[in-house]
């Protein structure tokens, strides 16, 4: 893990507890890179670890399942809704990131996060 840029103390820490609720971060790119991104700091906030079974997005994809607007009205998040996004295909071809868009949003420690997240995927082929 000291090869892996975090954003902050709390991004790593975010990270070393999904890694412990999913230990499939160590076999399984799907599970490393979503996991990290996941893990920052304010998306990590959106959600309960606990609450977490079948991978680190079920809260999103609950979300999406039932149909919610939620997730889509949350203004004060996008750059955020775009990181999950980003993770959502990462995960499993989730067809609604845009990364035109997104990279044009984000500040650096989302763009810088996000080029972390695609080394990571890379280096894992």
């Amino acid at each position: 893990m000291n090869h892996i840029w975090f954003k902050d103390e709390q991004h790593k820490k975010n990270y070393k507890e999904l890694s412990l609720r999913f230990p499939e971060v160590t076999d399984s790119k799907e599970y490393e890179v979503t996991c990290y991104l996941a893990s920052f700091p304010s998306i990590y906030n959106r959600f309960e670890v606990t609450e977490l079974e079948d991978g680190p997005l079920d809260w999103f994809f609950r979300e999406i399942d039932k149909g919610t607007s939620r997730i889509y009205s949350l203004k004060d998040w996008e750059s955020d809704f775009h990181m999950v996004l980003a993770a959502a295909s990462f995960w499993n071809n989730y067809k609604g990131f845009r990364l035109g868009y997104s990279t044009a949003i984000w500040t650096d420690d989302y763009y810088r996060t996000f080029q972390q997240a695609c080394k990571l995927w890379r280096e894992n082929r």
